[in-house]
């Protein structure tokens, strides 16, 4: 993190801020789906926000006794062979935040249906990236966020006054790819969730 003080920043330093959402949406993910214990998990280690990622993505593995396969890609081709060979026992598929990985998304939809296994997410993902679950900042809202940051600047308030917002996290169950891999999801997970994709 570059501020050190997220209501004071200071300099010239604004934004939102996204970190906290990967434990929760794990454990999300352990309540709609309880008998998957192994996920298989691509990253890209040029990918800056990949690798805090997935450190943050063992941690809350570890704490709720989850098994997780990582495997290092650097090209579409590598993670179409991490697809081709899939571990026995794998449960589920987890997208880290990368760039990379958000611009081959059609891998891990072709992976989900050839392998009945469902992708789970904690990163912020365009409306075209529609995983099973997700537990992540809506683009749009932080779009909202960061524009009344800029009214503010526009307003005359130097941006070291300005504090650091934090996004807010949405619940998105999709039912659509549920059905298709046939997976029951709990009614009390659907009831809390934020968005239900039908």
């Amino acid at each position: 993190m570059i501020a050190t003080n997220l209501r004071n920043p200071g300099g010239n330093i604004i934004g939102v801020q996204t970190i906290g959402s990967i434990e929760k949406a794990l454990e999300w993910h352990t309540l709609a789906l309880p008998t998957v214990k192994k996920i298989l998990v691509p990253y890209n280690q040029s990918d800056m926000s990949a690798s805090g990622g997935l450190e943050d993505l063992e941690k809350a593995a570890e704490k709720l006794g989850i098994t997780l396969v990582t495997r290092r890609v650097e090209s579409p081709a590598e993670l179409r062979a991490v697809f081709a060979n899939i571990p026995p026992g794998t449960g589920a598929i987890w997208l880290v935040p990368s760039n990379f990985l958000d611009s081959h998304y059609q891998l891990f939809v072709e992976a989900s249906k050839t392998h009945k296994l469902p992708v789970a997410t904690s990163t912020a993902v365009f409306s075209s990236i529609n995983p099973f679950l997700s537990y992540s900042p809506d683009l749009e809202a932080m779009g909202k966020q960061a524009s009344r940051i800029v009214g503010k600047i526009l307003k005359g308030i130097h941006p070291g006054d300005i504090p650091i917002e934090q996004a807010e996290f949405f619940l998105k169950i999709n039912m659509a790819v549920a059905h298709e891999l046939g997976i029951a999801v709990p009614e009390e997970i659907l009831r809390q969730a934020d968005a239900i994709i039908r």
